[in-house]
């Protein structure tokens, strides 16, 4: 009877050694090395912050075609708390 080939056994699972100190300066020291003259970027730019959020005030009045609600704010940003009913 023909066999058919075996695959190779599996490989022992890769475990992380820690750097001994010596190593780990050494390591750090590579990786912080700037050529002379080269040039270096400056870090990201900070997103810009939203616009501040004022206060608003709405009022709500009863029509003969149901009810109506009037925001006044200042600013492109603004919150209401809902309207009181109207008497």
């Amino acid at each position: 009877p023909v066999r058919a080939p075996r695959s190779p056994p599996p490989s022992p699972p890769v475990r992380n050694r820690a750097l001994s100190d010596e190593a780990a300066g050494a390591r750090a020291a590579t990786i912080s090395k700037v050529p002379p003259g080269a040039a270096v970027s400056p870090p990201p730019a900070r997103p810009p912050s939203p616009p501040p959020v004022t206060e608003a005030a709405s009022t709500k009045t009863a029509t003969p075609r149901g009810h109506r609600v009037v925001t006044m704010s200042r600013g492109s940003s603004a919150r209401a708390p809902p309207p009181a009913e109207p008497a």
